[in-house]
């Protein structure tokens, strides 16, 4: 469905161009042919057409069926003028100032201008506060979503939380920044991230009062990979009457494993580690070292290496180690919790105490 000032047909290419002139050309397109790119809803049940599409606006659209076939349902999408898409099914929304999508090939591409980056956010379904996105000056999509690359310095927001249940129907807050040098490059279920990378970690826990207390770490590397549980092809991908099946979807992405390796460094309540591979396992798996939820820092050459002190503390510690086990407060437990290996330590007292 096409609003537009001003429509132009060519009837021999079967291609139609919308022209915003002066307003805005606004779209809705069926949520499907753009699942391969925007990713699936969280809720594929839409009672109506309209319920399953994405809302568009932009400035001028140019659609042209494949080439060799003239299929419709196999042809090229072309915004121009700013890209402002919005699925209403879960609130997913993208951003851009123009998007080119070739359903036929399987391939699309979002680039930002000047100040104004590609954006793509998500917000969870049980806490719309609680919003995932990625910033990055361009993005492009291929292999009908098996492969994302992102520009240079991009940053990712994710909220790795367990999901509702009929006892916590919030689960505790959970998020992670990242920021990369090099571009971010999703290959199936494998991110590959390069050329410094940095997470920010938060939670939230209750402190002695009953008050609510935001706990930080900090993260830093020189290369990190992050396995997903990734949704690449929908379980019901069956060949429908009219056509081949579903595409795949890149979305939900959920983090499964993070593990950052080459001078790395974890900061967290005022303590400063150093060692050669920090994994922080989000999600179970067959072999759970560290146990979900913690982070395990491991030598290499050098035993990890430890130093600072609590905020207040009159003493600070420097210590040498095989590992170190951290596990971040939640509502159950509102501290961190350190697990050493092998040490070897030094406790110093300071401001002359």
């Amino acid at each position: 469905a096409i609003r537009a000032p001003r429509l132009e047909f060519d009837l021999g290419r079967g291609s139609l161009d919308a022209f915003g002139d002066d307003a805005l050309t606004q779209l809705a397109v069926p949520a499907a042919a753009l699942q391969q790119f925007l990713g699936a809803p969280d809720d594929a049940s839409a009672d109506t057409w309209r319920d399953g599409a994405v809302e568009v606006s932009c400035t001028d659209f140019h659609f042209a069926p494949e080439p060799v076939s003239g299929a419709l349902d196999r042809g090229t999408l072309r915004f121009e003028g700013g890209f402002v898409a919005l699925r209403a099914s879960d609130g997913a929304s993208a951003t851009a100032a123009r998007a080119r999508f070739d359903l036929a090939r399987g391939e699309g591409r979002l680039d930002g201008a000047d100040g104004a980056p590609v954006q793509l956010m998500r917000a969870l379904p049980w806490a719309v506060e609680r919003v995932e996105r990625l910033v990055a000056d361009w993005v492009q999509i291929e292999k009908s979503g098996a492969r994302i690359r992102c520009a240079d310095h991009a940053v990712a927001v994710v909220h790795p939380e367990d999901a509702p249940t009929a006892q916590k129907p919030l689960p505790d807050f959970r998020r992670i920044v990242l920021r990369t040098g090099d571009g971010p490059d999703l290959i199936g279920e494998r991110l590959a991230l390069t050329g410094g990378v940095e997470f920010d970690f938060e939670w939230e826990s209750v402190d002695d009062q009953g008050a609510l207390e935001q706990r930080r770490a900090r993260a830093a590397g020189d290369r990190a990979v992050i396995d997903f549980e990734r949704v690449l092809s929908p379980p019901a991908a069956t060949a429908t009457p009219t056509g081949p099946p579903p595409p795949p979807a890149f979305l939900p992405l959920r983090p499964r494993l993070l593990t950052l390796t080459q001078h790395v460094t974890f900061d967290f309540e005022g303590f400063h580690l150093a060692g050669a591979t920090l994994v922080h396992r989000l999600l179970g798996g067959d072999d759970d070292l560290p146990p979900p939820g913690w982070f395990l820092l491991k030598k290499g050459v050098d035993r990890v290496a430890l130093d600072g002190s609590p905020a207040e503390a009159p003493w600070q510690v420097a210590l040498g180690t095989e590992y170190v086990l951290v596990k971040p407060p939640s509502s159950a437990s509102p501290e961190f919790e350190v697990k050493f290996g092998p040490t070897s330590a030094r406790l110093e007292a300071r401001r002359g105490e």
